[in-house]
């Protein structure tokens, strides 16, 4: 039986509907986050279920007999500070102090493997969330200014991709407003709104369209979790705040909401740009 960690956002509940549909076999939701809509689960086995207690965690997994465990969704990393750890969880927490996202990714996966569980990659039992080909994704395309913004945020995320800092970037006429931090993706958005260059060139020219999100994987990221991800509230928030568009990369995001996220694009004439993958 497989398990899906539950963190926030839409993706938790499209795999576990997929899962379910494919394997005719609904996965147990461990639903990580105290403030999670437990009643979109009526459907599932669920349980709730505390990330700073691994012990009773793997109790869980074992009790339900699952050997395969899917993390989807958001989970704060400011969360796992605040919780109370067990013994486990507390030795676990030491190792990842002081380090990056995919760092705590990679020990957890050994944590994981080490207690007789196998973490599955949202995208290897759903191929279809991934974004899967290169080049423009939606009917408004990005002109050559904001191709440029994308180059330099491209640029900007590969030179921070060993300090395993963020996985997104906000850049306005070639000027960086904003890295992703703890506050996630849509609160960088927030963040780089006013700081948006909204108004005219230093020669008098208008400026034609807002800052771009770059949002990508680190070099060498592990893909098993933690890929990054787009949303439809990320393409609603983009739009509230006049963004130009987003930049993703092919096999290297997850598009969570498939092709609603592309006609919501279209709809607020954002353009979706996707690079091709990078060479190992």
């Amino acid at each position: 039986m497989r398990a899906i960690f539950a963190g926030n956002g839409a993706l938790p509940l499209i795999l576990a509907d997929y899962i379910s549909k494919k394997y005719q076999q609904a996965p147990l939701m461990l639903t990580v986050t105290p403030d999670y809509d437990k009643s979109s689960l009526a459907q599932y086995p669920h349980e709730p279920c505390d990330i700073g207690q691994m012990a009773q965690c793997f109790a869980l997994l074992k009790k339900h007999h699952c050997d395969e465990v899917i993390f989807a969704g958001k989970i704060p990393r400011d969360y796992f500070h605040r919780t109370e750890k067990d013994a486990l969880a507390q030795q676990y927490f030491e190792q990842i102090q002081n380090k990056g996202d995919d760092y705590a990714v990679r020990i957890a996966y050994d944590l994981f493997q080490q207690h007789g569980f196998t973490i599955i990659a949202p995208q290897q039992i759903c191929p279809d969330i991934l974004c899967q080909q290169a080049g423009e994704l939606s009917a408004h395309q990005a002109n050559s200014a904001m191709l440029t913004d994308i180059k330099r945020g491209k640029q900007v995320l590969d030179i921070l991709s060993p300090a395993d800092v963020g996985q997104a970037i906000v850049i306005h006429q070639g000027l960086v407003l904003g890295v992703e931090a703890i506050e996630g993706t849509n609160g960088l958005i927030e963040r780089c709104a006013p700081l948006q260059l909204h108004g005219q060139c230093h020669d008098g020219s208008n400026m034609q369209g807002g800052a771009v999100l770059v949002k990508l994987p680190k070099k060498n990221q592990t893909h098993m979790m933690d890929l990054p991800a787009i949303g439809l509230e990320t393409i609603e928030l983009i739009a509230k705040h006049r963004f130009a568009g987003i930049a993703v990369q092919k096999n290297g995001v997850l598009l969570v909401g498939g092709q609603d996220i592309i006609k919501t694009a279209n709809q607020h004439q954002l353009f979706i740009h996707a690079l091709p993958q990078d060479t190992p």
